[in-house]
């Protein structure tokens, strides 16, 4: 479907070569080499979401093309578990979960049930207010919980073993505005916030979560 959208990109190209060696219009060959793949890559996008089109790959809730948004109310405490179950599949080593929203609004609940949904035994997992960060082995994945809420520069995340984790574990991050700079770009954005009687879960799937996240069912089981 991008064959038209390439012959004129030839023409462009022939165009602008034409202009350079015959009025020596060396911004004009530039111009049309612009315009040439503006216009095969606007085209390529366009086809592939079409009216009639076989797919469209545009999902409606994207806000740009590696992010995307979702939601879920989480009225009781099974609702956080039922949550943790629906992300946990889908973890792989070096994924950041950065767990955001104010005091008490249930971040360490929520990290200890997707813990605990992984592969391996029920395990006691107490807040890291103190310690800052706790380790756990969960099948092959090795988890980092981090509360970096009392650090006071971000270069205090690397002493607690942040590199390590970023490379070979999955890091949940509560209070991640403290790593600024340093948060990494590709990873998901859990926000919890109070809502009546219980919570609502806001999360945007950067990078390659944009599209685990759009894969996951819309409804808790």
């Amino acid at each position: 479907m991008i064959a038209a959208p390439w012959r004129r990109c030839r023409q462009l190209l022939l165009f602008g070569t034409w202009l350079r060696h015959r009025f020596d219009a060396t911004w004009m060959g530039c111009f049309s080499t612009v315009a040439c793949w503006a216009w095969f890559f606007g085209a390529a996008v366009l086809s592939r979401c079409e009216p009639g089109g076989a797919t469209c790959t545009t999902p409606t809730m994207v806000q740009g093309a590696d992010t995307f948004r979702r939601a879920y109310d989480l009225p009781a405490e099974a609702a956080t578990a039922a949550l943790a179950r629906l992300l946990a599949p889908a973890l792989q080593k070096g994924d950041v979960i950065a767990l955001q929203g104010d005091l008490g609004a249930g971040k360490t609940s929520f990290a200890r049930a997707l813990i605990n949904s992984l592969e391996g035994g029920p395990e006691e997992v107490p807040s890291p207010t103190f310690t800052l960060v706790q380790t756990y082995q969960r099948g092959a994945l090795e988890i980092w919980h981090f509360d970096l809420y009392r650090l006071e520069d971000q270069e205090e995340a690397w002493e607690l073993g942040l590199e390590e984790a970023l490379a070979e574990g999955v890091s949940l991050i509560e209070w991640p505005d403290r790593l600024g700079s340093a948060l990494p770009a590709e990873r998901l954005d859990l926000t919890l916030h109070h809502s009546g009687e219980g919570r609502k879960a806001e999360l945007v799937g950067r990078g390659s979560w944009a599209g685990r996240l759009a894969a996951l069912q819309e409804e808790l089981p």
